[in-house]
């Protein structure tokens, strides 16, 4: 990689936003186990189980695409 490397800023803003996130979680701000919906209540899709996704999940890419969640 060198300066003018091109990345996709998703990719390269995953491990900033996981730190801040898990930042929150050291303060109280924020309950891994919690709903991601609690703390973004904006956030919607039409299957009604992302209700249950938790941020753990969310952070460990484990609760699978909206179609396979369960």
């Amino acid at each position: 990689m060198t300066a003018k490397s091109k990345n996709s800023i998703a990719s390269d803003a995953k491990p900033f936003t996981a730190f801040a996130i898990l930042q929150l979680v050291d303060e109280e701000e924020i309950k891994l186990d919690e709903p991601v919906v609690n703390y973004l209540p904006k956030l919607t899709l039409e299957d009604v189980r992302l209700k249950r996704v938790t941020v753990r999940q969310m952070l460990s890419h484990t609760f699978g695409s909206p179609t396979l969640l369960s």
